[in-house]
């Protein structure tokens, strides 16, 4: 582990809470970023993101002037998922087969109803896609199957100036979920919008990136909320053990 810039020998200031998030750092005296591995990165360098064809998970069909993708539902590729919506449906199947007599109405009907709506919803959910139609003029994004809370977007891409992946983590309790984003940039400075969220893997958003740039000719250029995925690290136990002990190195010599 390396924790200090390659180009000037300055230490990383490991202090800083902002330190841990990611493992590129950008080099407070001259300005190099490199990872803590040691390598040099070339942070204009885009082609990180270039993906070769459409992730699992993920269709395209050209059509004439637009283009429509069709996104599978994450829990669509998680086979547990599914079995789990078919097992509450088994259960109130099988009550029903087993004892005829709970055809009649009562409140014990309520646990079993809520089980079979649950068991339903949850494979509807595992089916449904989500669909965006590009166009040179707008975004449109439907469902292949209705839902109740579901509604359909359109973004007029004549607003926006640039489009880029950000990286979002969720705490619950003491775990942290990681879902990627892609976000829209407005013209003059109005902000930006999310326009469509949940993806598992960078690779899905950095494509959806693309083809909506691609058609509206516009140039990629680096944001600072962008997720980077060569800032990712594969944290094993070694590894973890190294970057602490370089961690408690640097401290050491910087108190000096």
């Amino acid at each position: 582990m390396n924790l200090s810039c390659p180009n000037c020998n300055q230490k990383a200031n490991t202090k800083s809470p902002e330190f841990f998030k990611e493992a590129l750092i950008e080099c407070s005296a001259c300005g190099t970023h490199y990872h803590v591995e040691g390598h040099v990165v070339n942070i204009s360098d885009r082609s990180y993101k270039q993906v070769a064809q459409a992730p699992k998970g993920i269709q395209i069909e050209n059509q004439i002037n637009s283009k429509v993708i069709t996104i599978d539902s994450e829990f669509q590729r998680s086979w547990m998922s599914i079995l789990f919506g078919l097992f509450f449906i088994g259960v109130v199947g099988f009550q029903f087969f087993q004892i005829p007599q709970l055809l009649s109405f009562g409140w014990h009907l309520i646990p079993l109803a809520l089980f079979g709506i649950i068991g339903i919803l949850q494979v509807v959910k595992s089916f449904r896609k989500r669909i965006i139609h590009i166009s040179p003029k707008e975004l449109k994004i439907t469902h292949s199957i209705p839902g109740f809370f579901l509604k359909d977007k359109i973004f007029p891409l004549t607003d926006f100036t640039q489009f880029y992946t950000k990286k979002i983590i969720t705490k619950n309790n003491e775990t942290s979920v990681v879902r990627f984003s892609l976000q829209g940039i407005l013209k003059n400075g109005a902000g930006e919008v999310g326009i469509l969220g949940g993806f598992m893997e960078a690779d899905q958003v950095y494509f959806l990136e693309r083809e909506i740039e691609t058609m509206l000719d516009i140039r990629d250029v680096k944001v600072n909320e962008e997720y980077d995925n060569r800032s990712a690290i594969k944290m094993t136990f070694g590894k973890a053990y190294q970057l602490m002990k370089a961690v408690r190195r640097n401290n050491k010599e910087s108190e000096i």
